[in-house]
């Protein structure tokens, strides 16, 4: 085997693995809170590579520039997250789902008293 294939020596074929089915309004929320943590993730590597950056000062450093900046990366993280087929979302989602596909029902906190 080459060293090339990762996955194929692993001794078990994750590309294989089938994602077991939530409901409807768990799998949207599960996506969404994916999603939402890709982008905050992401946002804070935006900012982070951006201060390594030295200003130029050729526009200057002003507060409103920054401002700028710091929407235009959140934009980028939200647009990123969403349109990203195999991103961080999409490995978030599916380790979760396994998860919570598996896991016992909670117990009903309403009904009789003792």
């Amino acid at each position: 085997m080459s060293s090339n294939n990762i996955i194929g020596n692993l001794p078990v074929d994750i590309s294989q693995q089938k994602i077991p089915k939530l409901t409807g309004k768990e799998d949207a929320a599960l996506r969404k809170a994916a999603q939402q943590f890709e982008a905050v993730f992401t946002n804070i590597v935006y900012q982070k590579m951006r201060e390594m950056v030295p200003d130029s000062g050729v526009l200057g450093d002003s507060h409103e520039e920054k401002f700028f900046q710091s929407m235009l990366y959140e934009q980028y993280s939200s647009m990123g997250a969403k349109n990203q087929p195999n991103g961080i979302a999409d490995m978030i989602y599916r380790q979760l789902s396994k998860t919570l596909a598996t896991a016992p029902a909670p117990e009903s906190q309403g009904g009789e008293k003792s």
